[in-house]
């Protein structure tokens, strides 16, 4: 009798637990707004903010933001920032990312390549804590992809390139 009472109440609880994990996946998204590329010295930085809307009604932990950057289906490279950041209930944050792609990374991934697009695509995921029971903390990931149209900053991004490739030879 116990058996099948404890049985029940961890069944119930995992049912619960499952329903409000779902919910709160459903209630979360992020997109990528203000794009930049920034060339410093032998290194590509890639500015832009994460928008984060939590319509859950608990506030979340982001812990953690990486993605990878494509010209077309060329991979630029990957980056990656470990940014805490708490966003409340029913509201919109904006994570200002700031990352950085090393030039030996940018031209062993590019090199032989040709940039025949003027489409820049960022496949980011965003890493959310979610307290199971209220005790355990479980790491899920939102995935997003933007793409977005950037003739001119590609323009930049191929001079940047032969620069690098004279530098470095």
């Amino acid at each position: 009798m116990y058996k099948k009472l404890i049985l029940g109440a961890i069944t119930a609880i995992g049912l619960v637990e499952y329903r409000r994990f779902t919910s709160l996946s459903d209630s979360i998204s992020a997109n990528v707004r203000n794009f930049k590329l920034d060339f410093k010295g032998d290194t590509l930085k890639i500015n832009f903010q994460v928008e984060i809307t939590n319509n859950s009604s608990k506030s979340i932990d982001v812990e953690q933001v990486s993605g990878k950057m494509f010209i077309g289906d060329v991979l630029v490279g990957n980056y990656n920032t470990n940014q805490t950041s708490t966003i409340k209930s029913n509201q919109i944050s904006y994570l200002p990312i700031t990352a950085t792609i090393n030039s030996s990374e940018l031209l062993k991934n590019v090199d032989g390549k040709i940039f025949n697009s003027k489409i820049i695509t960022l496949k980011t995921n965003a890493k959310i804590r979610f307290k199971l029971i209220g005790l355990l903390d479980v790491p899920f990931f939102i995935k997003n992809q933007v793409k977005i149209d950037a003739s001119s900053t590609i323009n930049s991004f191929v001079s940047f390139v032969k620069k690098l490739k004279d530098m470095f030879g």
